[in-house]
């Protein structure tokens, strides 16, 4: 190797691998070859990339390792919590737009907003009568509306309901540093610092997301009972993934595993849901 060779091409620093230890360069000649050019174009294009389907498989297949070697310092050969969580968040709300543009055809309606009627049975608010909806203007949560106002809500029921069903992935986003101050409380005995819960977060968000592509996606192709199944499949694989990742990442007795996680799951679903009636509300306000 010449002198040339022995230093970093970009920097100038002394090679003792194949990357540079100052500027992190990979040695490189400068007149390549043609085998050279195809290696460094191949790499390029998908050594990075080659990194989304092992942390993807890490991520599903082992709950909580991601975290645990995000936190231990080995984060080379995965790619960041925040990149995972968009790649399974995007994934997921994809779904319907590439269904809809791949078959043709538009994805059903999101169901409206339905009440219960007198006899069990399910009826959107356009189809209340006179009496009924005078009556649930009435109540105390619609009293400040009014019944025109229910009225038009009633007829663009389907929008609203496609407002709140795109809101929610924000509002879960918002909400992920909220769980992780949870968990933080409920585990800082461990001596973990906040940013480690984040990171823990991010991951358990991210697993929800990819645990429910499968039932989105027989759902848009208009599987029902693909879609019912999956998503039961979809809550016993979130649950069973909760558990052991939690259990990996944050440890502590089972009894204490959970006790916290219940108080955790409490409140953070609690929160989820407030957002959610808020966002609700504030989508029936726009008309």
């Amino acid at each position: 190797m010449d002198a040339a060779e022995s230093t970093c091409l970009n920097c100038s620093a002394p090679l003792r691998g194949e990357y540079c230890a100052q500027c992190g360069q990979r040695k490189t000649n400068r007149n390549p070859t043609l085998r050279e050019f195809i290696g460094e174009t191949f790499r390029e294009m998908f050594e990075w990339d080659g990194k989304i389907p092992a942390t993807l498989r890490a991520l599903l297949a082992h709950p909580g390792l991601l975290t645990e070697d995000f936190l231990a310092g080995r984060r080379a050969r995965w790619i960041s919590p925040l990149r995972v969580y968009l790649i399974c968040s995007v994934a997921y709300f994809l779904v319907d737009p590439v269904v809809a543009h791949v078959t043709g055809r538009p994805v059903e309606q999101r169901a409206a907003i339905s009440f219960t009627d007198d006899t069990g049975g399910r009826v959107s608010l356009d189809e209340l009568t006179p009496e009924a909806l005078e009556a649930l203007a009435s109540a105390p949560i619609f009293d400040r509306i009014g019944v025109e106002r229910l009225k038009r809500i009633g007829n663009n029921s389907g929008a609203i309901s496609e407002i709140v069903v795109e809101a929610i992935p924000k509002a879960m986003f918002v909400l992920m540093p909220l769980f992780a101050l949870l968990t933080w409380s409920a585990w800082r005995s461990g001596g973990a610092r906040y940013p480690a819960h984040l990171y823990f977060s991010l991951h358990l968000h991210a697993a929800f997301f990819a645990a429910i592509v499968l039932p989105s996606l027989a759902k848009a192709l208009r599987y029902e009972t693909a879609s019912t199944v999956l998503g039961a499949l979809a809550l016993v694989y979130s649950t069973w993934y909760g558990g052991l990742a939690i259990k990996r990442v944050l440890g502590g007795t089972t009894g204490q595993l959970i006790g916290r996680s219940l108080v955790v799951g409490t409140v953070y679903s609690v929160a989820l849901l407030a957002v959610i009636v808020g966002i609700t509300v504030a989508a029936m306000l726009q008309f």
